[in-house]
């Protein structure tokens, strides 16, 4: 009964956590900072009516988990969303409640009742504020009840109509703010969704084309080559007829399923760039593969420009195998391929070095370019959706990157010195044997 009741809750908070996102380490530095700084100063510097260290240690622990939540085992990382409400619902309207009726309605506690309002309004969207609002003040009433004597408003001093009316006033004004801002991401989304999908289907029809162009030039190619082979061994071939080597009729032999290959693989790029800004639900195959077989793959499949390819160095030992899709990690090591030419462009200097490392619960690949390094304060962001620093950069490659490997159960650590080097950790989890 209590799964039952707690699925379609976690379903919610997941969809709604999904569309607005979570500030969790934000929120969680803010939190271990506030309870117990302010505890201090309400004790020192400005005595209140009540104050509750027990409450504030509880608040302090609850941000300290939302702190370190990278770090969580993967069994309880899906209740991450969930956890982040029981988080805010507590240590926003049920804190600030709470401590507002123990202090009878002092000014400097309404006021910081009314700030928090729209703190939770900036976190998360209208109908979950709504919903976090009245479970939490309706907890602090309660727990007040049972903790407390009943306070009755009493002290001719305070406007308690005045307070009852601007409290009311602030949750509506938050709602209507955190409906709007609710509308105007919505609309972005839409906005970019339709874009993508028009992008999308330019494209596919070009490469659709090109697919059956090359299945018809694929039925005949071999006997066109077999044809000639014949011709010029015959001597029926005229002179004036271009030779063609053994090498050149090897490599036309292949072209037809490079091309097919390649267009799987954009067919394959485009659909999961439309999962990226949310245009399309997409499963992708998975499959169980060598990781140091696709990242030369990868290696021969890119379009490097002259002299690209001499930077990379690319240490093939401690080979493993991955369960995911080969395409899309091909994809994955594209834009890490792509950033790192920039970066070493952009320097002057530098090189490109690959390995591999296997561990006890994760094994990892390291991508590591010693080129210009990124600076300090856009390490943090970089990725996060839409955010580029690069000259034509988009902000979804590194985004891309991040989504790939958390669907996999993984993860991708980045971390640089600017001047020096950028590294980029892949944590694969590492397959049982069967």
């Amino acid at each position: 009964m209590f799964t039952g009741v707690i699925k379609p809750i976690k379903k919610f908070i997941d969809k709604k956590v999904n569309e607005m996102g979570a500030q969790y380490t934000a929120f969680g530095i803010f939190g271990v900072l506030n309870y117990p700084i302010f505890y201090f100063i309400w004790t020192n510097v400005s005595q209140q009516t009540y104050t509750n260290l027990f409450l504030r240690l509880i608040a302090t622990l609850l941000c300290f988990a939302l702190v370190l939540h990278k770090l969580w085992p993967r069994a309880l990382a899906s209740y991450l969303p969930l956890y982040w409400y029981v988080t805010l619902c507590y240590c926003l309207p049920f804190f600030f409640t709470y401590m507002l009726l123990k202090n009878k309605f002092g000014y400097l506690w309404f006021a910081n009742t009314v700030v928090i309002l729209f703190c939770l309004m900036l976190l998360v969207d209208w109908l979950s504020f709504i919903i976090l609002q009245i479970i939490g003040v309706i907890l602090a009433i309660v727990f007040y009840g049972i903790t407390s004597p009943i306070f009755i408003p009493h002290d001719a001093n305070i406007d308690y109509k005045g307070m009852a009316i601007t409290y009311v006033v602030s949750i509506v004004v938050g709602i209507v703010f955190a409906h709007n801002r609710e509308i105007l991401e919505k609309t972005k989304l839409m906005t970019m969704s339709m874009l993508g999908k028009v992008v999308a289907h330019e494209l596919r029809t070009p490469l659709a084309t090109i697919n059956v162009s090359s299945e018809n030039i694929n039925n005949f190619l071999p006997s066109l080559i077999e044809t000639y082979k014949i011709a010029r061994k015959t001597q029926l071939a005229q002179s004036s007829v271009k030779e063609i080597s053994p090498q050149q009729l090897s490599s036309l032999g292949k072209a037809i399923a490079i091309i097919q290959n390649e267009t799987a693989a954009a067919f394959l790029f485009i659909d999961m760039l439309l999962v990226n800004i949310k245009a399309l639900h997409y499963e992708v195959k998975t499959d169980v593969f060598s990781i140091s077989q696709c990242i030369s793959d990868a290696l021969g499949r890119y379009p490097f420009k002259l002299n690209q390819s001499e930077l990379i160095h690319f240490n093939r030992a401690n080979d493993y195998k991955i369960l995911g899709n080969k395409l899309v990690i091909e994809h994955v090591l594209f834009n890490l391929l792509r950033n790192a030419l920039y970066y070493v462009a952009a320097a002057g200097k530098g090189k490109i070095y690959i390995w591999l490392e296997q561990g006890d619960n994760y094994n990892r690949l390291y991508f590591k370019d010693t080129g210009a390094g990124i600076a300090k304060n856009i390490l943090p962001r970089i990725f996060d959706q839409f955010f580029s620093k690069t000259r034509h950069g988009a902000g979804i490659g590194l985004n891309f990157c991040k989504v790939t490997m958390e669907s996999l159960g993984g993860k991708i650590k980045c971390e640089s010195l600017e001047s020096e080097y950028t590294q980029f950790m892949l944590s694969f989890p590492k397959l049982t044997e069967t």
